[in-house]
């Protein structure tokens, strides 16, 4: 099958574009694997899962930009896109993370200590009277306790 060169360029842009996501996909699943320490075996599963999604991304722009034929200049396009990403669109996405990460941090604190907040209030009004009962039942079952040696000890003797 024969392309016109504008063809051709549209292909080419294409795997580019896919190079970029590709590039994207391993700095967010770089990004997981920086915040969650997974063990060996869940590593080595993430790992699997991204080769699969990325040769999933690859075939499907493969087969929409030139109906399945595989160029040679499609993989120079793969390669030009992630190179292109990792060179000027990397860091600034990671930075992009890291902020995006400290931001859910700091909510998920903000969050807590308005939690937080009332139910310290409620634990300081409950307090007192909470350590009067609980000082009342103490003696109350120090009372019980010599009570009961007292009788056990009449019931002893009885028999």
């Amino acid at each position: 099958m024969i392309l016109s060169v504008s063809n051709q360029v549209l292909i080419l842009l294409a795997s580019v574009y896919g190079g970029l996501l590709l590039g994207l996909i391993f700095d967010l699943f770089k990004f997981l694997r920086s915040i969650f320490r997974f063990g060996r075996i869940v590593t080595i599963i993430g790992d699997i899962l991204f080769w699969v999604t990325g040769l999933v991304l690859t075939l499907s722009i493969v087969y929409k930009s030139s109906s399945g034929l595989v160029r040679f200049y499609q993989l120079l396009g793969f390669s030009l896109g992630m190179a292109v990403y990792i060179k000027l669109l990397s860091k600034p996405v990671q930075k992009l993370l890291s902020a995006l990460t400290l931001c859910v941090k700091s909510f998920i604190y903000t969050l807590i200590r308005v939690i937080r907040g009332p139910i310290i209030v409620l634990t300081n009004i409950l307090w007192k009277p909470y350590s009067r009962i609980k000082g009342r039942t103490g003696k109350l079952i120090d009372k019980l306790k010599q009570d009961a040696k007292k009788y056990r000890l009449i019931l002893k003797n009885k028999k």
